[in-house]
């Protein structure tokens, strides 16, 4: 949203991301044609799971494919990095700024769900 102020008024506008639209409305088509090829609804809890490919690629006997799941990681993936950036960006301070401490909690939360899930012996 971004406000202007005229007249002692003040107006909002709306700016839509043209990239942001365009992707969102690429997705609607791919699920409803998925939707239409396998004939069926989200009965199921776990469709929310089902993978839809995107950008499929082929190449000989190779199958590659932009699937939804690949674009969820790399947006992850991109807001992690761009975290680390911004914390990095103008060098480490003794006292810890709160972007710094909300990276730090995220990492220790990951650390910590792979340190549960693997044990001892994964440390090896």
């Amino acid at each position: 949203m971004i406000e202007k102020e005229s007249k002692g008024m003040i107006e909002k506008e709306s700016i839509e991301c043209s990239f942001c639209s365009a992707l969102s409305s690429f997705l609607k088509k791919k699920m409803q044609a998925y939707k239409k090829e396998t004939n069926m609804f989200i009965s199921s809890p776990l469709e929310q799971f089902t993978i839809v490919s995107i950008v499929p690629l082929s190449i000989g006997l190779y199958y590659f494919s932009f699937t939804n799941a690949s674009l969820i990681m790399s947006l992850g993936t991109g807001i992690f990095t761009g975290l680390c950036k911004s914390v990095t960006a103008f060098g480490g301070e003794c006292v810890p700024s709160e972007l710094q401490l909300l990276l730090e909690g995220i990492v220790l939360f990951v650390m910590d769900l792979v340190k549960e899930q693997v044990g001892r012996k994964g440390k090896q």
